[in-house]
């Protein structure tokens, strides 16, 4: 994890962020069920960094299945100088081990698959995890997805010769979007602020879609899957596809929360994320005309970080 600069918006001022190799989101992790990893999370952040935040910190992956002392503790946070009360010393990296094993795996029943296959999560993310400052260091872009594939949800489109395999649109960052929606307070300066003590929750005045305010993205006329994450603070979405008319469009929800659906939703409206949840929709892009423009809009209405309120409106 280190500093870097980043541009939310071509109108507004590089500034520094914290990330995951430097990114925000962090870099994308692709593994598979049955076969583990060990990945070392390096701290490069300077200890005298100022602003909100703190730059010790300890990454959790949410919901994965790992050991304890891999888990992202909220007190296992560390620098070269400091570390929390659940570590015994300070040091510039952790190595946390993820097994990538379904729940139930010491289950007698499920030894030869590795756990419950009825379990697997495919759309997961990590974050910092660290006590008392989880959402400033989240909200300067310490999080980043990691998705996980098998023989159901095999990460390959034209998988013919597996008969389990859903054959959803593939290839991570081509066909798989993965998408992590946050909102912002921009100040009058054109600098993202926040206050550390703001209890009633933070609501932005700017919506970025990977670290980007308002992006636009390309398709070509077929099917992609896009993989929504809510890593906002405190704010709830409730997403809709229209057209240039605001017309809703339909898609197909196949995902949520990283478990598969027992089938797909189909012919869906809108997809309501709450934050840390996640939602896997399908869109068949080639039932559009060339160059349609279409957008992605958040209806919810949400004026208090307490929780939205009980209507939705054009945002």
């Amino acid at each position: 994890i280190r500093p870097a600069l980043h541009s939310f918006h071509p109108e507004l001022p590089n500034q520094t962020i914290w990330g995951y190799d430097g990114q925000m989101p962090g870099p994308t992790f692709v593994e598979r069920y049955g076969v583990p990893i060990t990945v070392r999370i390096y701290n490069d952040l300077p200890p005298s960094a100022v602003g909100f935040g703190s730059p010790e910190f300890s990454t959790h992956l949410h919901n994965a299945h790992s050991a304890s002392e891999s888990d992202g503790y909220p007190g296992d946070y560390y620098s070269a100088t400091q570390f929390g009360p659940t570590l015994t010393h300070a040091g510039g990296y952790k190595d946390h081990h993820y097994p990538n094993w379904y729940a139930g795996y010491d289950d007698p029943r499920y030894h030869s698959t590795g756990g419950d296959p009825r379990e697997a999560l495919g759309t997961l993310w990590y974050h910092d995890h660290r006590l008392d400052f989880t959402a400033p260091n989240v909200y300067r872009g310490l999080a980043g997805f990691y998705l996980l594939f098998d023989d159901i949800d095999s990460g390959n489109e034209r998988d013919f010769g597996n008969p389990k395999a859903l054959r959803l649109p593939s290839g991570v960052g081509q066909f798989d979007i993965p998408l992590v929606f946050q909102d912002i307070v921009v100040d009058a300066s054109g600098y993202v602020s926040f206050d550390q003590f703001a209890t009633n929750g933070i609501l932005g005045n700017k919506f970025c879609v990977n670290g980007k305010v308002q992006p636009y993205f390309k398709v070509q006329r077929r099917k992609y899957r896009f993989r929504m994450l809510d890593a906002s603070i405190s704010r709830f979405y409730e997403f809709y596809l229209v057209d240039g008319n605001g017309v809703n469009q339909p898609f197909d929800y196949i995902a949520n929360d990283g478990n598969l659906l027992p089938a797909p939703l189909r012919n869906m409206k809108k997809v309501h994320l709450a934050p840390a949840e996640r939602g896997d929709i399908v869109i068949d892009f080639s039932k559009f005309p060339l160059y349609t423009r279409l957008y992605l809009v958040n209806r919810l209405v949400h004026l208090d970080g307490r929780g939205p309120e009980d209507a939705t409106v054009n945002i």
